[in-house]
């Protein structure tokens, strides 16, 4: 979806969402539109805590990660790098825990 917008829109790079954005969407947007703008979207004391934890793993000495998904982790990643993967790419099979309203 990051690219979806601008290729079809001829190519205009200025539709495509980066990562700061998608993250923004999913944690602050999304409470924006759900009515829960200042309770929940934020690392804040005293806001409702939806939170997963994600599991992307590392591989071992043979270059294989034991992690089902999509997410392809090959060790020389940065963190950036490896938040990106996980964003657009990521599925269930990458939550670990989930806490809601914690």
């Amino acid at each position: 979806m990051s690219r979806q917008v601008g290729f079809v829109n001829g190519g205009d790079r200025r539709y495509n969402i980066g990562i700061a954005e998608g993250l923004w969407l999913a944690t602050v947007g999304g409470a924006k539109v759900v009515g829960m703008e200042g309770r929940l979207g934020l690392f804040e004391e005293g806001m409702l805590w939806d939170v997963q934890e994600i599991e992307l793993g590392s591989p071992n000495e043979e270059g294989n990660v034991d992690v089902d998904g999509l997410v392809d982790i090959f060790g020389w990643e940065s963190w950036e790098d490896r938040v990106a993967k996980w964003v657009w790419n990521g599925d269930d099979r990458n939550v670990k825990k989930v806490w809601v309203g914690g």
